[in-house]
């Protein structure tokens, strides 16, 4: 609200059960969701969009914000890594966040990747398997 974000969901209208940690899982998306929000310039958008595809259930965190330069892309997920344009500084934080997430889904068995283009945005997508199919 601070920032007069607009704040788009989509979910489908069931998700099957898995078997995950629901607090290690919710401290992936807290983070994602307001790593979005942070880098985000007022007036901008974020989105959380939820897919089921036939072996996998798709997480995507987009936002319109300030993006990720192409070499930074690579060590986005390492350890205490913050990039050095000045809107990332500006922000606190420790650089453990995409880390944290990144080990939360694989130890689901599933994977969390990025697309990002400089001062365009970002999206964060977390694929986890499903069991059994959907």
């Amino acid at each position: 609200e601070q920032k007069s974000l607009e704040f788009e969901v989509a979910l489908p209208d069931k998700i099957p059960e898995m078997p995950l940690d629901k607090d290690k899982m919710a401290t992936t998306l807290v983070n994602l969701l307001g790593n979005a929000a942070k880098y985000t310039l007022p007036g901008g958008r974020v989105a959380l969009r939820v897919k089921l595809a036939p072996h996998e259930l798709h997480i995507d965190v987009e936002d319109t914000g300030v993006g990720i330069p192409p070499g930074d892309l690579p060590r986005v997920f390492e350890k205490f890594f913050r990039g050095d344009d000045p809107r990332v500084q500006q922000e606190t934080g420790t650089g453990l966040g995409l880390s944290l997430a990144r080990e939360i889904v694989r130890l689901h068995g599933g994977d969390l990747t990025v697309h990002s283009e400089f001062d365009k945005g970002s999206t964060f997508t977390v694929l986890l398997p499903l069991k059994g199919g959907a």
